[in-house]
């Protein structure tokens, strides 16, 4: 099957296609970024920050790729998933543009996969892929929809956090049919990005299981989503002050070379 994989140069992003590439022995598998992140959203200095910080730290997953028993780990950077696919990273136009859609038809795939993606895709676009288009999103739906999910779940003291794999069907932000959810515990105690980080393992085992419905049913079993949920937009400074008032904090020292390190290699 032909596998168009959709992702952003910062790191849950990396993380994600990784876990998700290196696992598809026997698949085309075309990886195309969107170019830097757009928000309509009006977003405080301290978030831009905290995306400045994701994206730099995809320069540092090269030469972490060897777990401490000399096994290839899942875990590659861009260049090295580009040598592990035998091509290049591509650049994906804006995709509902009549370039990004030239660039889409010119592809031909079978399935889509959106990997913290953050573009629209609409009808034209979803049309393309037989098999439609999966979204992996890093929050539990409907609950939480939009951006930042797991800053909002810390702020409301939930328990617990999640991701959701689902067909995107329209050009509406995280409505689709639901795959799955997994869900992990929330620790207060660890920053923000760890918690994040920690969502990817078992959000992307979802997706491999729902390729492999795929490539022997046509489809993976999914249902409507139940109740209204919420959309979060990007916090106001106010609420990242209050996070930070909290006792949270964005990020920690070593929290991606301590993830990587706890990751099985490629089987």
């Amino acid at each position: 099957m032909r596998i168009v994989l959709l992702g952003l140069k910062e790191i849950y992003s990396n993380l994600a296609l990784s876990m998700v590439a290196t696992q598809l022995p026997g698949h085309d598998l075309c990886i195309y970024l969107a170019d830097a992140a757009t928000h309509n959203d009006p977003r405080p200095g301290t978030i831009a920050h905290l995306e400045n910080y994701e994206s730099e730290l995809c320069d540092k997953l090269t030469g972490l790729a060897v777990s401490q028993t000399d096994r290839k780990s899942a875990i590659l950077s861009f260049d090295e998933l580009a040598e592990e696919t035998g091509q290049p990273i591509g650049r994906m136009p804006l995709p509902n543009s009549v370039e990004g859609l030239a660039v889409l038809r010119d592809l031909a795939p079978d399935l889509i996969v959106s990997l913290r993606y953050r573009k629209i895709l609409n009808d034209q676009a979803i049309a393309i892929p037989e098999f439609g288009v999966l979204n992996l999103h890093s929050g539990l739906l409907p609950e939480y929809r939009g951006a930042m999910a797991t800053l909002w779940a810390l702020l409301n003291g939930d328990t617990e956090i999640g991701s959701t794999l689902h067909y995107i069907a329209d050009g509406t932000i995280d409505t689709g049919p639901v795959i799955g959810r997994a869900r992990i515990p929330l620790s207060h105690r660890q920053s923000y990005m760890a918690s994040v980080l920690d969502l990817y393992p078992p959000g992307c085992a979802m997706v491999l299981d729902a390729i492999q419905a795929i490539t022997r049913d046509g489809i993976a079993p999914s249902h409507q989503q139940k109740g209204t949920g919420r959309y979060f937009s990007w916090p106001t400074q106010e609420q990242v002050d209050a996070f930070f008032e909290q006792g949270y904090r964005f990020y920690g020292e070593r929290e991606l070379e301590d993830f990587v390190a706890r990751q099985p290699g490629i089987r």
